[in-house]
């Protein structure tokens, strides 16, 4: 029997990192296009992204994900981690940069 695929077989712990991740960047729900900055996240914050990472792991089909794949020095992962779990929703994302700022543009859903 073949094993059920990850998005289908772990829904709610999917459900689950999704919404830590909305509580992390201190947002109820994205029914409007949001601009997530890299430079206002705290330590704390990016800490916490960090931290879901193994989860994220176990529970999502990522071994395509630039998070895991392709880790580069100053390229704040955190964002990548993200756009990356959004992306496994639907929501689509787009990297912006404004000011010298790196933004992470989240479309509505």
């Amino acid at each position: 029997m073949a094993n059920s695929p990850k998005h289908l077989k772990y829904k709610t712990e999917q459900d689950e990192l999704y919404n830590k991740i909305l509580k992390i960047l201190d947002v109820s729900d994205i029914t409007t296009p949001i601009d997530v900055y890299y430079t206002d996240f705290t330590t704390e914050q990016k800490e916490a992204i960090t931290a879901l990472s193994q989860d994220v792991k176990h529970y999502y089909s990522c071994g395509d994900w630039a998070y895991y794949k392709k880790r580069v020095p100053g390229q704040h992962p955190e964002i990548s981690l993200i756009k990356s779990i959004l992306q496994s929703r639907g929501i689509s994302s787009k990297y912006t940069h404004t000011d010298n700022k790196l933004c992470l543009r989240i479309n509505a859903t």
